[in-house]
């Protein structure tokens, strides 16, 4: 996909807060924020919530500036999943990238280049195949288990797989979440937010 432009369109949903990855942090905040809700909201509401929104984007902004400077792998978007409808409070951030995939490549392949398959799971892989605005794509759960100080921890880890073997890339929505409990209810805002997404190469 080297030398492409690739542009998305996500769908308008009330669940999914949009984060500036380009421009001033602080500015792009603020301005997001004062969009949502600058009409009927306080001052300490909009002076809080902007900071929130600010040190969020910041933290995206580091982990997309990691990825492509140890990777070579681009951030497009990152969203914040919102406890409610137009609810402006923290949440976990999904992110679309996209990485290196060879031309002859399968759906397992396009699967292995985003998660190591050969880590330890709670339960099974679970993978479906869907039907999204921009083409079909693989519909992932899965439930690492990782060892904090001697404590075995489950997390929960849902993606949206797009394999472009024809592009040699392979394109992903990803969203990481340390409770089950709120694993379990990003599911159908997540799949909302993945079968919506309209990206494209060009």
């Amino acid at each position: 996909m080297s030398g492409n432009t690739f542009t998305f369109v996500p769908a308008d949903l009330d669940r999914w807060l949009l984060l500036p990855l380009t421009g001033d942090v602080d500015h792009e905040a603020a301005a997001l924020v004062f969009d949502r809700v600058g009409h009927a909201a306080s001052e300490d509401f909009l002076e809080m919530t902007t900071a929130w929104v600010a040190g969020t984007t910041r933290i995206a902004r580091r982990d997309a500036d990691r990825l492509l400077s140890g990777s070579h792998v681009p951030t497009f978007a990152a969203w914040v999943l919102l406890p409610g409808p137009r609810l402006l409070l923290p949440g976990p951030v999904a992110f679309l990238r996209a990485g290196p995939l060879a031309a002859d490549a399968t759906d397992d392949d396009a699967l292995g280049a985003v998660v190591d398959l050969s880590a330890e799971l709670h339960g099974e892989l679970e993978v479906e195949g869907v039907d999204t605005a921009s083409g079909p794509a693989l519909l992932v759960r899965r439930r690492p288990v990782r060892d904090l100080d001697g404590v075995r921890a489950v997390e929960e880890h849902r993606l949206a797989i797009w394999p472009r073997p024809d592009l040699e890339a392979v394109v992903s929505l990803t969203l990481y979440v340390v409770d089950l409990v709120e694993g379990g209810a990003a599911a159908e805002p997540f799949r909302e937010l993945a079968t919506g997404l309209r990206w494209d190469v060009t």
